[in-house]
Parts: C-alpha cells; sequence; structure tokens
C-alpha cells in the first residue's frame, strides 16, 4: 500500500526537479529515485515469497527476478544520469529501452500469474489484469504515464492481497 500511496508524490517530485542542474535537486532525485528502487525490490521479493510459501507456485519466478533486475538497473542508471551529463541522452535512451522490456515482463507476468491455482478471494484476475495493461502502456511509451497510474492500482490491489492472507493467518491461529 505504501508503494502505491508514495508512487505518485514521488513522481510528481521527481518530475518537479526535472532539468534542474543544482547539485540539491541531484541529490534529492537520487534519493527518490533508490528509496523507489527499495520499495520496488522488496513488495516483489514479498510477492515471490508469498507465491512460492503458500501455493508452492514458482512461474512467475523468473519474470519477478527479471522485473527486479531491468528495475535495479533504470534506478542505477538514472542515478548515474543525473551526475554524468555527457551520457544523458544515452542513459536516455537506454532507460526507454528498458522500460519497453520491463513492460513486456509485466505482461508476461501478468499471464503466467493467471494460472495461480486460487483466486484469491476474488482479486486475482482484476490483479493479473491490471498488470497486464501495465505493462501495455509502459511499452507503448506513449502510453507510460498511465501505465504508472494502473501500476498504482496494482499496487493498491497487491497490498490488499497481502492484507486478506494476513487477516486469514491471524484467523486459523
Amino acid at each position: 500500500m505504501s508503494s502505491a500511496v508514495l508512487s505518485l508524490p514521488l513522481i510528481y517530485l521527481s518530475l518537479r526537479f526535472q532539468g534542474r542542474l543544482d547539485l540539491e535537486a541531484r541529490i534529492l532525485q537520487s534519493l527518490l529515485q533508490v528509496f523507489g528502487t527499495i520499495i520496488y525490490v522488496f513488495v516483489m521479493t514479498l510477492l515471490k515469497r508469498f507465491l512460492n510459501n503458500k501455493f508452492s507456485f514458482r512461474e512467475t519466478d523468473d519474470s519477478i527476478d527479471r522485473m527486479i533486475r531491468i528495475n535495479i538497473t533504470i534506478g542505477f542508471f538514472a542515478v548515474v544520469s543525473l551526475y554524468v551529463r555527457s551520457l544523458e541522452a544515452s542513459i536516455g535512451i537506454f532507460i526507454i529501452v528498458a522500460t519497453v522490456a520491463y513492460g513486456v515482463l509485466e505482461i508476461i507476468f501478468g499471464m503466467k500469474l493467471l494460472k495461480l491455482p486460487d483466486d484469491l478471494r476474488g482479486l486475482l484476475k482484476p490483479y493479473c489484469y491490471v498488470n497486464i495493461a501495465t505493462g501495455i502502456f509502459l511499452s507503448s511509451i506513449v502510453m507510460v504515464l498511465l501505465g504508472i497510474v494502473t501500476g498504482a492500482v496494482s499496487d493498491v490491489m497487491l497490498g490488499t492481497i497481502f492484507f486478506q492472507a494476513a487477516k486469514r493467518v491471524n484467523a486459523h491461529m
């Protein structure tokens, strides 16, 4: 839930600092990027463990691992581009290509997750479809902002899935 709640304000702040060359703006953008990446890695690792431990479901492991690696790579190069201005254009192109690759992986992840043998209290299909839509939007590049919004919706759904799973565990204790 924190990821969903924080993602839109973090993106807004990042866009506000875009183009500023002062050290303070670069440091704040770096911190936002690192913080966002850490949250993403934590949430996706938690999802992978949840699927593995609760359902012995490993079909999405490779997709999750690749999405994490791409997200870390994008984050790293985004920070580098803030300090090495001569590489900014090249890194920008790389980030676009990596975003397309990430979008494709998000589509694959959503499709694989549809095979989960549990409906997650009715949230499995909506969650998968929102992830697939997010992947389509991100990989199209022109609809990346819509992909960010659907990604936030996906985060809210994932938070709900985690809360429901925690309730079930507490109810059985």
